[in-house]
């Protein structure tokens, strides 16, 4: 399961475009945290298989490349959370 947060979410998006439809059908889930994408759907299956988390006031989820203090905290205040939530 990729885990990524602003650039490589960005990285993420780039990845997944450039995957098979046999590739895609053997991921299970991509996430992403501060997605300056998230607008934007992923190739095939994986839309469905996504899970993006944007913090309340995180410009760069709203593709403005401003960084503040909500972009800077996804390592210390995102919940736990397991496959079963995706």
């Amino acid at each position: 399961m990729p885990f990524a947060n602003s650039q490589g979410a960005q990285v993420t998006h780039i990845a997944a475009n450039r995957l098979s439809s046999a590739i895609q059908n053997r991921v299970v889930a991509v996430v992403t945290f501060g997605d300056p994408n998230r607008d934007k759907a992923l190739p095939g299956v994986l839309q469905s298989r996504r899970k993006t988390f944007c913090n309340f006031g995180d410009l760069i989820c709203e593709g403005l490349p401003t960084i503040l203090a909500a972009h800077l905290t996804y390592g210390t205040v995102c919940l736990p959370f397991n496959e079963r939530d995706l």
